[in-house]
């Protein structure tokens, strides 16, 4: 009866051991997954291509953004709404697939009455509505558009109100010197 039990501990330890030794090994050898990897490269970039001036004002500007997107995965990708949107909720959109490896240029022309800089968000996801988003099929990149060349400003703020206390003190000098 003793010898049993001895062999019945061996097996049951060599199992574990075996089961063990498996289960790594198996762990150790997972199959990549096939699927798009969708991301931005880099930073969008952005040149202003034309200004609309009247009276020697800047009325508004339009601007060429590119942004850059790529698929790192082993399989080509669904169909992806490239979207492009200013602060005031103004909206551009391209479609766009992917094949494996492949890197695309995605070119929005926004134009802006707006005379300061302004954040431009650049989301991707996928088309379908029943599509699941998760990080291999959307994103986001934000960029800052500086406007270089603001409209020429009428005066220095608070320039006024000094030149009206320089006024008043003359005035006041004036009166007081004739009588």
């Amino acid at each position: 009866m003793a010898i049993k039990l001895k062999i019945f501990i061996g097996i049951v330890i060599v199992s574990l051991f075996v089961g063990l030794f498996l289960g790594l090994l198996i762990e150790n050898c997972s199959a990549d997954e096939q699927r798009a990897e969708i991301s931005i490269i880099g930073e969008p970039t952005y040149k202003l291509t034309n200004k609309v001036i009247k009276n020697n004002r800047v009325l508004g500007r339009t601007f060429l953004v590119d942004v850059t997107i790529h698929n790192a995965g082993d399989l080509r990708s669904e169909e992806l709404v490239v979207n492009f949107t200013d602060e005031e909720g103004f909206s551009l959109a391209d479609y766009i697939y992917l094949d494996p490896g492949e890197t695309k240029i995605i070119s929005f022309t926004w134009s802006t009455m707006l005379n300061r800089d302004q954040e431009i968000t650049i989301n991707y996801f996928p088309a379908d509505i029943d599509a699941t988003w998760n990080k291999y099929n959307s994103g986001s990149k934000t960029v800052m558009i500086k406007i270089e060349d603001g409209l020429p400003a009428t005066s220095t703020p608070g320039f006024e109100f000094l030149l009206v206390i320089i006024a008043v003190i003359l005035i006041a000098f004036l009166l007081k010197k004739k009588r």
